[in-house]
């Protein structure tokens, strides 16, 4: 057998362990389950694209579970540092309004009583609006005794986005009714599944305008891993209303900048 021959059989051989071996212990294939909603469609084109394979049956079994609200995810049975999962345990401290509000005020009252109101803290009412928590009797009745007529207020759900369900309060009698019926039945116990539950601030007469008009700052941060903690951010952008900013104009796009509100509006381009 000439040299060349005999390199050609050993390649061939070669070619032929790798691939009996291959089908022997075939590659894995990491499986991502990605729930409905916010992009799933680009979030599916990014994962697939590096070799992930999208799994529709709601399972445990997965690589990577991508969902919209961190209620998807069963925490007991999530392996640590074999799987990943978008949302980190106790991120509802932070992400519903209610919440967000409380542990600010939680935080403002353990600072106080531990420090004596160190000379860096900023007080609360001084960069979050006043606000009370509807679904609470105590803080509903506090609010309908501190409106006064002229005041504006900002009614906000408290586990939505994309600016649903908002809409602005200047006469609260309609309000003082609707309640008055849902603790009517309440006590009736005739309610079977109770109202979303809501908070209500007062809203800001005077906003910082951008070429006149209202606007919000979006900035995203990845948390890649938490042990230890890295973190990935971007500068951001701004989100300008369509409209130029009236404190009586009736239009909630006037005050509200959220592109899924703005963008129903035909002068949205």
């Amino acid at each position: 057998m000439n040299e060349d021959k005999s390199n050609v059989v050993i390649n061939n051989i070669k070619k032929s362990d790798v691939q009996k071996e291959n089908s022997l212990y075939p590659e894995p294939v990491f499986k991502c389950y990605i729930g409905p909603g916010n992009n799933a469609d680009l979030i599916e084109n990014i994962l697939t694209s590096i070799g992930y394979e999208r799994q529709y049956e709601k399972t445990d079994d997965f690589k990577i579970k991508w969902v919209q609200t961190i209620q998807s995810i069963n925490w007991n049975l999530f392996k640590d540092g074999e799987q990943m999962v978008n949302h980190i345990q106790g991120e509802d401290y932070f992400t519903t309004k209610i919440q967000l509000c409380q542990s600010l005020q939680t935080y403002e009252k353990i600072s106080i009583n531990m420090f004596k109101r160190p000379s860096h803290f900023l007080p609360l009412n001084q960069f979050v609006p006043e606000t009370f928590k509807l679904d609470e009797k105590y803080d509903r009745d506090t609010f309908f005794n501190t409106h006064k007529p002229g005041d504006v207020w900002i009614c906000k759900p408290n586990g939505l986005n994309q600016g649903k369900g908002i809409y602005l309060v200047r006469d609260i009698d309609e309000l003082k009714e609707k309640f008055s019926e849902i603790d009517a039945l309440d006590k009736k116990k005739q309610i079977s599944i109770k109202p979303m539950k809501r908070i209500i601030q007062r809203y800001i007469m005077n906003p910082l305008l951008v070429q006149g008009k209202k606007f919000d700052i979006r900035c995203y941060m990845l948390i890649s891993t938490v042990k230890p903690l890295i973190a990935l951010y971007h500068s951001g952008y701004i989100r300008l209303s369509i409209f130029d900013f009236d404190n009586n104009d009736e239009n909630l796009l006037t005050h509200l900048t959220n592109q899924y509100m703005q963008k129903k509006d035909p002068k949205y381009y």
